[in-house]
């Protein structure tokens, strides 16, 4: 039955095709939405977007990068923590700023270069009919706060990666059929910050995205929005679960959580 299984996004495989024959067939049955697998440099999830994003941007100052390997040829994916790209905001710096609205992290090029394929394929019969094509992307504070090691960066930062994210989603929304599209927003430190909010100021200044640090992180989730017929589906990063609220344009995560007006999914 569809939607009773949820592909997270990365699949180890090379390509678009791949991923799409591979599990087309034996789980499109089974799923609401299919992801192209975030090949490429998606597949390390956030370090792509430390290497192709912001290392070499002209209002950010590199301070560590990868290091080479054995032979001194150049790595951009670390090898641990200890080894991740490491930036800040040049000094004079109020707001990082990013150019080409649309295209610059990356994601809407690939999305709609995998759709093509995509469509295809359900043209084949190799995707069932019913199937969504999935996009995943993380949320501002966990794509990029990670790599400032100076929260004071932070609020220089977010602002304009999120307009980026926002500037992304809208051109899949004009390039993908609403109707055919699926966005997952992955939260790893979101969630966090709106249940702190909850606990202290409680549900309605949540909503409200208020409250101090947190509910300014915790408001940075209602930038998200699509088209009108696009699903938006929130993945919730937690050490002993993970936990999906899913719903047809929510405007924003505060409705998700407080309202029920979702599905929610757990898996242990």
């Amino acid at each position: 039955m569809a939607g009773e299984l949820l592909l997270v996004g990365s699949i180890p495989l090379d390509t678009v095709e791949q991923v799409f024959r591979t599990i087309g067939a034996p789980l499109g049955p089974y799923l609401a939405y299919m992801p192209d697998g975030e090949v490429g440099d998606r597949r390390y999830w956030i370090d792509g977007i430390a290497y192709r994003v912001l290392n070499g941007h002209p209002e950010i100052e590199t301070l560590r990068r990868p290091a080479p390997d054995e032979n001194g040829v150049e790595r951009w994916r670390p090898q641990g923590a200890h080894d991740q790209f490491q930036f800040r905001v040049k000094p004079g710096v109020r707001e990082v700023r990013f150019g080409d609205p649309g295209w610059r992290l990356g994601y809407a090029r690939d999305a709609v270069n995998s759709y093509f394929v995509f469509r295809q394929l359900k043209k084949e019969g190799v995707i069932p009919a019913g199937v969504r094509f999935q996009v995943c992307m993380p949320l501002t504070y966990s794509a990029v706060t990670s790599f400032f090691p100076d929260p004071a960066d932070h609020p220089r930062v977010v602002p304009g990666f999120t307009a980026a994210l926002r500037a992304e989603m809208a051109k899949m929304a004009e390039l993908i059929p609403p109707e055919d599209l699926a966005i997952q927003w992955d939260l790893a430190v979101e969630n966090r910050y709106l249940e702190a909010t909850l606990a202290r100021d409680g549900p309605k200044v949540a909503q409200q995205g208020g409250g101090a640090s947190d509910g300014a992180r915790s408001r940075n989730i209602a930038a998200y929005t699509a088209g009108d017929s696009a699903r938006i589906s929130f993945l919730l990063w937690y050490l002993e679960r993970l936990a999906v609220a899913t719903a047809e344009r929510s405007d924003w995560f505060g409705d998700v959580a407080q309202r029920g007006s979702c599905r929610v999914r757990t898996t242990r």
